[in-house]
């Protein structure tokens, strides 16, 4: 609905404010695979969040443009990052489990400690629907003609479950943190989370 922002506004709203709280902690930031230097100071946020606006509005390569071919969702190698940084991935983490593991993975070997925050959006979590609904995929996929979906309901949450319990124990091998987050509820809630993560142990 009109009242609840979509994933991208939050994970966006997410990153910046972390990324803020890092920098006034006297920490460097950037972006996963974004050129360049790290970001510190009064300037860092602003930076990062240029960067974030111009990956946001550049094309997606794919296989005729002569760029490298991204999986979507999956950060990108970045062999610039140092070695035993943090690592804070925001996103649905709705792509395959396997696609998931490679990516964490190779960011823990570098060695680099992380976090996931996975953010859906409630009707993802509850699929709130009834009758004859057409889901169209916002990557690609072909679109699904669902006859009565009430019926799938108990189905879809528990295979969603399923997944989500899969990228916990992916965090969790690699030595990572795992939280979730709705698009419905305030954005203080995981932050304070993720920042109380955060803080050195």
């Amino acid at each position: 609905g009109p009242a609840v922002p979509n994933k991208r506004e939050r994970a966006d709203l997410l990153l910046l404010a972390t990324a803020s709280l890092l920098l006034r902690g006297g920490e460097q930031v950037r972006l996963i695979g974004d050129p360049g230097r790290n970001h510190a100071g009064h300037a860092g946020l602003e930076a990062v969040a240029n960067a974030l606006g111009h990956r946001a509005t550049a094309p997606v390569a794919d296989k005729g443009a002569g760029g490298p071919e991204e999986q979507p969702g999956v950060p990108p190698n970045d062999p610039a990052l140092p070695r035993h940084a943090r690592a804070v991935l925001f996103g649905d983490f709705l792509s395959p489990l396997d696609d998931i593991r490679r990516s964490v993975s190779a960011l823990a070997a570098r060695p680099l400690r992380g976090h996931l925050v996975q953010i859906l959006d409630p009707a993802e979590e509850t699929l709130p629907y009834r009758g004859r609904i057409r889901f169209e995929g916002l990557e690609a996929e072909a679109p699904s003609l669902v006859p009565r979906v009430e019926n799938v309901r108990e189905l879809y949450e528990e295979r969603l479950q399923l997944h989500r319990a899969g990228v916990a124990a992916i965090a969790a091998a690699a030595g990572w943190g795992f939280l979730t987050h709705r698009t419905d509820q305030p954005a203080g809630q995981v932050l304070l989370a993720l920042w109380q993560a955060l803080a050195p142990q």
